[in-house]
């Protein structure tokens, strides 16, 4: 599986033997830069059994994102499969560290985290496209302050059924299959 970040227009890409999954990802703001300083957003897309407690290596990782105090920030990812992942889950990591390259004491092992699990996104010869918004950085003792409040816990996962996942149809929709059938597998 290869990533492929796209952070202006994507370049028209074959479908015929692969799949494509847009993903648009809203990071939060940072809430306590003047507190703890500069949060970057660490970013792992995969597709394989691993749990998510595990630590996952990619050949071509997503570069980091600084995560602004002015407001939220959005960044677009595209990930290509082929065959061997059409049907497997898609499971996403964003992980708020310290720096870059998530190595400052403690970032390998308590920063703040979130999971996202895409049931299904992936169809041979479709592109399929996902909107996930982090509403805030995770409250984590000895990486964040306690106030302001995060209403999301430490490590949560967020599951999304296939029909949720868009694509194969123009217009917007809040259901993406019809008689138990998404619309790509038509």
């Amino acid at each position: 599986m290869r990533w492929v970040v796209a952070l202006a227009a994507l370049a028209s890409l074959s479908c015929a033997r692969n799949a494509f999954l847009e993903l648009e990802i809203e990071l939060p703001k940072n809430e306590w830069k003047a507190a703890i300083g500069d949060r970057f957003a660490v970013l792992r897309v995969a597709t394989i059994d691993t749990p998510f407690e595990q630590e996952w290596q990619g050949d071509n990782p997503i570069p980091a994102v600084k995560v602004l105090e002015t407001g939220p920030t959005t960044i677009r990812v595209s990930v290509e499969a082929d065959s061997d992942s059409e049907t497997k889950p898609v499971r996403l990591k964003a992980r708020f560290c310290r720096n870059a390259t998530c190595t400052e004491f403690q970032d390998d092992v308590g920063a703040p985290e979130v999971w996202l699990e895409l049931e299904r996104a992936f169809y041979i010869g479709q592109r399929t496209k996902y909107q996930w918004k982090i509403a805030c950085i995770p409250n984590v003792p000895s990486h964040t302050p306690a106030t302001p409040a995060c209403d999301v816990p430490h490590k949560a996962k967020t599951a999304i059924g296939r029909c949720l996942v868009g694509g194969c149809r123009s217009g917007q929709t809040t259901n993406y299959c019809a008689g138990g059938k998404h619309f790509c597998e038509e």
